[in-house]
């Protein structure tokens, strides 16, 4: 009796406790458009979970999607930014990747499905989760997608409560200082407005030991894609382009960047320019992915890789080469170019209709134009062309009222008959 109780304890718990899961951190699978989704994987994996494992589904339809994936301690985190992706039922999945399930080695999909509802987020947090040393700082940026000014508090163990404002629109930096905090301490960020909230996972080592980048590399002193990742349908024997943007969001110049692409792309795809030189705080370079299909079908995936000499930066790319295939009608030229940042996260300004950039211009996921710093927004001078429009259209308006006026003045002018006037009759 009592080894039938063991082997029922055992088949009980041995499945939940060993059973891979994505977790979600909220305690519901409902999102708002723009929102964070931030979550845990467990398991006892056998296969290192990788980036090119992680994919994202409308339905049952595969997405490009925007998120960072890391391995801290023995676990797994992921965040995903929501923005730009419409309303309906998705799902993440693990694939291709091989774990125990109770004693048994499987290679299942592990999938967490969530819905994004037709509600808009007051706004997004990056990153959803950090791991950095007591040297660092941690350093959050926030994202409103409210059409008025949000309030934002932030508490934690690690941090005593924060209070901060963001405008409609408005890209903020949060730092806090953990210096004081005890060697590996693990707690929680929460961070809330009135409608949108975040519980965000936090690591503190003693002394950054390992070569991997840290916080401040990763978020701050370094450079990132924008977007992180695109997936492109073509057809056999065609060619397309994508446009992404490099963004230095570091505190210094970087000498020279440069790009490598996987040896399962070489025949596919290139990309122009090859290197940026002089790469300045600040700077957004603009980057052209041509892509050039064969007449081979089927999907490819790599990641093209950024590099300078002290950091460097990834770009998830997924083909899918299809014979015949035809983009849909609906596809907007935004979403082929792959533009899925806002103007405000790359420092913009959005221009009315009205309005010129003085510098240069750029296609973001606003329907205004974003003018690039320092470039600014200007209205139309006095006297330029619209003034000039203005002027002519005066002169033609004299012109056809004198005109008018000489045609009205001819036609009441009384006939001179000279034979009358040579006899004396008037």
């Amino acid at each position: 009796m009592k080894r039938l109780i063991i082997l029922i304890f055992l088949l009980t718990i041995l499945p939940l406790a060993q059973a891979a899961e994505i977790k979600l951190t909220k305690e519901t699978t409902d999102f708002d458009k723009g929102e964070t989704l931030i979550s845990t994987i467990s398991g006892n994996f056998i296969d290192q979970v990788k980036s090119e494992n992680i994919l994202f589904y409308q339905d049952h339809v595969r997405i490009p999607m925007d998120f960072s994936l890391e391995k801290i301690n023995e676990g797994y985190y992921l965040s995903a930014q929501l923005a730009n992706k419409p309303e309906g039922n998705y799902s993440v999945r693990i694939e291709g990747v091989r774990y125990m399930k109770v004693l048994e080695e499987v290679e299942e999909d592990i999938i967490q499905n969530f819905t994004i509802s037709n509600q808009t987020a007051d706004f997004a947090v990056t990153p959803g989760f950090a791991s950095l040393s007591k040297s660092e700082d941690l350093s959050l940026d926030l994202q409103s997608f409210s059409e008025s000014a949000i309030n934002i508090e932030t508490k934690s163990s690690l941090t005593s409560l924060e209070k901060t404002s963001l405008q409609s629109g408005e890209l903020k930096r949060l730092t806090f200082d953990i210096s004081s905090v005890p060697n590996e301490t693990q707690a929680w960020l929460n961070i809330s407005s009135e409608k949108t909230s975040y519980s965000i996972p936090l690591f503190v080592e003693g002394t950054s030991s390992s070569s991997s980048p840290t916080n401040n590399e990763v978020f701050g002193t370094a450079f990132k894609f924008e977007p992180n990742n695109i997936d492109v349908s073509l057809a056999t024997d065609s060619s397309t382009e994508r446009i992404i943007y490099l963004v230095n969001y570091g505190s210094e110049t970087i000498d020279e960047v440069t790009f490598s692409i996987p040896s399962s792309f070489k025949n596919y795809v290139s990309l122009s320019p090859k290197k940026i030189s002089n790469f300045e705080k600040d700077d957004i370079e603009k980057i052209t992915i041509s892509i050039n299909s064969n007449s081979s079908q089927g999907p490819l995936s790599g990641t093209i890789t950024a590099t300078s000499s002290e950091f460097n930066e990834s770009l998830s790319v997924s083909l899918s080469i299809i014979q015949g295939y035809i983009p849909p009608e609906n596809q907007s030229e935004e979403n082929k170019e792959g533009v899925l940042t806002t103007c405000a996260q790359l420092e913009g300004t959005l221009c009315t209709s009205s309005q010129s950039c003085s510098g240069e211009t750029i296609s973001t996921s606003d329907k205004e134009i974003c003018c690039l710093s320092p470039g600014i927004c200007k209205e139309p001078e006095a006297g330029g062309s619209t003034g000039k429009i203005i002027g002519w259209s005066i002169i033609v308006l004299a012109i056809g009222l004198l005109f008018w006026f000489f045609k009205k003045y001819k036609k009441v002018r009384p006939k001179v008959d000279i034979l009358k006037i040579g006899q004396g009759k008037k």
